[in-house]
């Protein structure tokens, strides 16, 4: 119950968030997290765009190396087909670094 309570908190705080990051983009209308299965939905309703991108990831870590974080997705797919080809090639099983500025963000909520 209170992890549920948590991811749905933490949910709310990533949302706000990343819509600040990508405004110029577009917006997130979604944002979930499990984090007993380390598992995260979003829906994504870029500019110009009429239906939402969206996007399941299966499987999350925390990687550290020496001062420096990163997070690697064991599985994603999305409702784009492109996309998810893109997403084998240079998000699945990849390290990709964590900007400082979000980690203490991301150590709450993950």
């Amino acid at each position: 119950m209170l992890k549920r309570i948590k991811d749905k908190t933490c949910s709310f705080s990533i949302k706000t968030t990343v819509n600040q990051i990508i405004r110029r983009y577009g917006k997130m209308m979604d944002f979930q997290i499990d984090t007993t299965n380390k598992n995260i939905t979003l829906k994504v309703l870029l500019d110009g765009e009429k239906e939402t991108l969206d996007i399941y990831i299966k499987g999350y870590e925390i990687v550290k190396h020496a001062d420096k974080n990163f997070i690697k997705i064991k599985e994603l797919t999305t409702s784009k087909k492109w996309m998810n080809t893109i997403a084998k090639e240079f998000v699945i099983d990849k390290e990709i670094e964590i900007p400082e500025r979000y980690v203490n963000l991301l150590s709450i909520v993950l």
